[in-house]
């Protein structure tokens, strides 16, 4: 997919035009360019603070944009770094995100980016291209710079206007008549917009080898997918009964065309368009704009044809492609899989607040719904709009929980609390233990047993370097470990013959021992070493440090609870709807018994079926 790039002149087709130097002399190179015809040249003045800067760029708060450019050195390597820096409407600065220091290249352009969130009050923003402490005089290149809203940097496509794109299109499809300079153009006027993509190769585009990458047609994209009615026969009568069906999956063949500028380039699209259909054990989006960028997951579901057609290195290609779910569904741009995430406003019981969520297509589609503690049940998703609800049955905690223990023990490296009433800890919680006498008691822990009473948590121990067997005694270098000679300790993640509970001899600082009664062994390493520790009592702190989270997933009708799917389908009720979005505005609402949930979000994409 592409996205709207917001540099002025990013690949220096109108030489330094919109571009500022700092401690840089700013030229055009036409021998050193990745894309058009030439790039940016800097030549250091300085040793610090050296940079190439743009013009203000409009941004809007909160959304999220990636700054991408290719650099290049021409004799000494130097790291190199994109930036943002964002203003406010009185043009003050906000704050700065700064890109990851690469070190550039004298042979190869590299690429070098930076995603940041527009921060809040933000309306605008400068780019920069970085040299990071140059000697004064050198020389570097900057080309295809790209300034977009999106979570990532995608790939480039030069702005050409439509004078460029014809010619370069007219070159790659001329015979080559040898001593025969002229052109004899077999398309002309194709305007190349860059609307269709597949697994991130995008077509009807001219890439940066000035290769011309054309889709002709989809064909079974523009219209319905096939359906499947069951035939259900009447019992006495003639006749069948009327009943509903379903459509089937949507079968495509992506037609086109690679129209290369020599034979050689040829070979590198044929590969590039190979590895864009790595579609079997993994599928691909394919997104093509109709005014609305529209998007179906797909599959090879044949072999596709890569025929070349002529000596100039063209390849006509057909790509057979299956779109198991028949529904087009729109893409977000700012979402690395097109997902729209809207929040929700929770509700008491009877209120009628309501989200307002459009689907824009023409067909049902579903969504996910997150929720996020705390809330008491029961409370209620609604669509009222079309009488659809989730009935939420079991309760949601907050991090605030705390239970009081009142015994602690810990045997075979597992710390065990009983609590002074019935607890609500569930294994695999995290949680945060505090106030036991013993601080190894203490910390942040992941429930791994737990009833009614008690909760038990891995002892993380002490790390042992190394264990040697030899004549029935084990030598174990452990750096601090406050052991003592005499005590009880659990040996484990050695592995046989090493693990097990021993009474230690010989404690050191850093080492210790003890007994075995086995044959010699292979030095063994990384293991962990715990002090097994009678019950005592300790009027301790327990408290949950994850908040729960529900999430519903009505595409594939799937429940989890605190990202866990065991009984998580015990969180809502037997009966329920799963909710989808009609065609239009739809009115939603969470409705709470109690208790302000963190968050409440509904993901969704809206769906067409023709």
């Amino acid at each position: 997919m592409i996205y709207t790039n917001l540099i002025t002149n990013p690949s220096f087709t109108d030489g330094t035009t919109g571009w500022t130097g700092n401690n840089v002399t700013l030229s055009t190179s036409t021998t050193e360019h990745l894309y058009g015809v030439s790039s940016l040249t800097l030549t250091t003045t300085a040793t610090s603070n050296t940079w190439a800067y743009t013009n203000s760029i409009s941004v809007t708060a909160g959304e999220t944009y990636t700054l991408s450019s290719y650099v290049l050195s021409a004799t000494t390597t130097r790291n190199m770094y994109v930036q943002v820096t964002w203003y406010d409407a009185s043009s003050t600065i906000i704050s700065i995100s700064n890109g990851t220091q690469v070190a550039s290249s004298s042979s190869d352009w590299t690429r070098v980016s930076v995603t940041a969130d527009a921060p809040a009050l933000a309306t605008t923003a400068i780019c920069y291209v970085v040299i990071a402490t140059p000697a004064s005089g050198e020389v570097h290149y900057v080309d295809a710079v790209q300034f977009e809203n999106s979570i990532l940097a995608t790939q480039f496509i030069d702005s050409y206007s439509q004078t460029q794109e014809t010619d370069i299109t007219n070159d790659g499809m001329r015979k080559l008549l040898e001593g025969d300079p002229e052109t004899k153009p077999y398309i002309t006027g194709l305007k190349l917009e860059g609307d269709i993509s597949i697994n991130g190769l995008v077509l009807n585009s001219i890439d940066e080898n000035k290769v011309v990458w054309v889709c002709t047609d989809i064909e079974g994209w523009w219209n319905l997918p096939d359906p499947e009615i069951p035939d259900i026969p009447r019992g006495l009568d003639d006749g069948s009964y009327d009943v509903r069906g379903r459509w089937k999956a949507r079968d495509l063949v992506l037609k086109g065309s690679i129209l290369p500028p020599t034979p050689a380039y040829g070979a590198v699209a044929r590969q590039t368009l190979v590895e864009a259909l790595a579609l079997v054990y993994t599928g691909g989006w394919l997104l093509v704009n109709e005014g609305t960028v529209k998007s179906a997951y797909v599959r090879l579901y044949g072999k596709p044809t890569l025929e070349n057609v002529n000596a100039r290195g063209r390849i006509d290609f057909t790509l057979p492609l299956r779109s198991v779910d028949p529904v087009k569904y729109s893409w977000n741009p700012n979402d690395a899989n097109g997902i729209t995430t809207t929040n929700l406003t929770p509700v008491a019981i009877g209120n009628t607040t309501s989200t307002v969520i459009t689907n824009e297509g023409n067909t049902d589609v579903t969504a996910v719904f997150s929720i996020t503690g705390p809330m008491t049940a029961p409370a209620y998703i609604k669509n009222t709009t079309t009488n659809s609800a989730i009935k939420i049955i079991k309760s949601l905690r907050s991090n605030s929980y705390v239970a009081d223990t009142t015994s602690r023990s810990r045997t075979s490296g597992v710390s065990t609390l009983t609590t002074s009433s019935p607890h609500k800890f569930l294994v695999g919680d995290i949680v945060t233990v505090a106030n036991v006498a013993i601080a190894t008691f203490n910390g942040t822990f992941t429930v791994t047993a737990a009833d009614t009473s008690t909760i038990s948590y891995a002892d993380p121990g002490k790390v042992i370097t190394s264990a040697t067997l030899l004549s029935n005694t084990v030598a174990v270098i452990a750096d601090s470990h406050g052991f003592s000679t005499g005590e009880t300790v659990y040996i484990s993640n050695l592995g046989y013959p090493y693990d097990g509970t021993y009474i230690l001899a010989n404690a050191s600082t850093n080492s210790f021992s003890y007994a075995r009664t086995a044959a010699d062994a292979d030095t063994a390493y990384d293991g962990k070493a715990s002090r097994d520790i009678t019950s005592g009592s300790d009027a301790a702190d327990v408290t949950l440090t994850n908040t729960d989270t529900l999430q519903i997933d009505t595409y594939n009708t799937t429940v989890l609870y605190r990202g866990l799917p065991d009984s998580a389908r015990s969180t809502i009720d037997v009966d329920v709807d799963w909710i989808k979005l009609e065609p239009g505005p739809n009115n939603i609402i969470v409705e709470k018994t109690a208790g302000t949930p963190t968050s409440a979000t509904i993901k969704y994409k809206s769906g067409w079926i023709g």
